[in-house]
């Protein structure tokens, strides 16, 4: 019995040893708990904090241990709406971005709706943390006549910039706006897609007679250019008066 209890605290001692000490293998000096020179196959299942991965992960680090991610998609999303010029930092992880910009839509008249600003998407790799400048272009007021332009839409990256112009304004009554794109400063020209924006529709009037002495004109005012690049691209209808 005693040989048997001594046997027992032997191996119990030499398990605390070796618990607190580095383990090698093909290394007599071990810097970590267990420090392999050489190749690893494992027959098994891979597992951080007792949690195996499911199809598709991989082992990505938190920088004090390792998780399970998805290689697939952009984990980050950022949308920016309001007509100004900001910085934008991006997070420690990110070294790949998709952008998308939208120019702004110039404004209708008396006789024709708006035109749409154009669209341009690229993907660039960016140097961890990077800050770059996105600017918002602004719609153009209404005019009864003719208005601007819209604004263009900016944005810089370290090697270039990519611009989504605005929609053109309405120079007369019997034209509409016409349809802008945009244009890129990069020393791949391959990597950037543009679309053109959209005319608005002109007012359309409609004249009948309700009786003898009363006459009604109808009038449906030109819709604005419908956004591209979007899955819904309904455009913004007039509105519809009578006389």
């Amino acid at each position: 019995m005693k040989q048997i209890l001594l046997h027992l605290l032997l191996v119990f001692f030499t398990i605390q040893l070796f618990a607190q000490q580095n383990v090698g293998i093909g290394t007599t000096s071990p810097s970590e708990r267990l420090d392999v020179n050489g190749n690893v196959n494992i027959a098994g299942t891979i597992k951080t904090a007792g949690v195996a991965g499911t199809p598709g992960q991989v082992l990505t680090s938190t920088g004090t241990g390792l998780t399970w991610g998805s290689t697939q998609g952009y984990k980050h999303f950022r949308m920016v709406t309001t007509a100004t010029t900001q910085n934008i930092t991006l997070p420690a992880d990110v070294t790949e971005v998709m952008v998308e910009v939208w120019g702004a839509g110039s404004a209708g008249t008396y006789n024709c709706g708006g035109t749409s600003g154009g669209y341009a998407r690229t993907i660039q790799t960016i140097s961890s943390g990077y800050t770059f400048s996105v600017t918002v272009g602004a719609g153009s007021s209404y005019s009864p006549l003719t208005t601007l332009n819209g604004g263009n839409s900016i944005v810089v990256f370290p090697n270039g910039s990519i611009t989504a112009y605005g929609g053109g304004g309405v120079s007369s009554s019997t034209t509409p706006g016409y349809q802008l794109s945009g244009t890129k400063c990069f020393a791949d020209p391959n990597n950037i897609f543009f679309m053109y924006g959209n005319n608005g529709t002109f007012t359309k009037s409609a004249y009948s007679q309700k009786d003898a002495t009363t006459f009604v004109e109808s009038k449906q005012y030109g819709s604005g250019g419908a956004p591209v690049g979007l899955m819904t691209d309904i455009p913004a209808i007039g509105d519809f008066v009578v006389y």
